[in-house]
């Protein structure tokens, strides 16, 4: 008996270790479950953190170049302001020499606008008959194309740099008188084809 006794009470020792390793155990566990739960956390909010990062280092090229936009704008708006104030000494300066004209003056000034205008007019309606015929005989052409030789090109390019250069000079001279020799100048080059 002494035996079964001795044995049992080292069963009922052997079951409250048992126990006091089963309760250590659950305390370890939440332990560290907790440490998992701040880990995770941690992790969370460095996750959270590099986003956030990224985000604030997009917002930041944003801005960037948002602030060079607006660097931009305000130099033009500067240029603006200083074209309308150039405009404005221009806009004055006409008026002031408007208003110091004589009826003479106002008579010649009107009659060369009239000039400028139908010259202009003229021009116009050339360039589009000049268009028209070229187009014209360009359909008519057989080979669809232009035939020129080498000293019939040499001739047309110093014709046209005649041209060029005696329209420039006699348009820094007088535009009316410029305007009706263009006119017959292109006709003659017209007609040499």
């Amino acid at each position: 008996m002494d035996q079964v006794s001795a044995f049992e009470k080292a069963f009922v020792e052997r079951v409250n270790d048992l126990e006091n390793r089963l309760k250590n155990d659950g305390y370890e566990f939440q332990r560290k479950n907790k440490i998992i739960s701040e880990l995770e956390a941690q992790l969370e909010a460095a996750k959270i953190s590099d986003c956030s990062r990224a985000q604030i280092e997009e917002l930041q090229k944003t801005i960037s170049a948002k602030g060079t936009v607006i660097q931009n704008l305000v130099s033009e708006k500067e240029a603006l302001h200083f074209e309308v104030r150039s405009l404005a000494n221009i806009l004055q300066k006409i008026q002031n020499a408007v208003a110091h004209m004589n009826e003479e003056d106002r008579r010649a000034v009107s009659s060369k606008l009239e000039s400028q205008e139908e010259c202009q007019m003229n021009t116009s309606e050339e360039d589009n008959r000049i268009q028209d015929t070229t187009k014209h005989s360009a359909e008519q052409s057989p080979n669809k194309t232009c035939r020129i030789d080498a000293a019939e090109n040499r001739a047309s390019q110093q014709l046209s740099q005649g041209y060029n250069s005696t329209s420039h000079h006699l348009q820094a001279n007088d535009t009316f008188n410029s305007c009706v020799t263009e006119f017959v100048l292109i006709r003659n080059h017209l007609l040499m084809f």
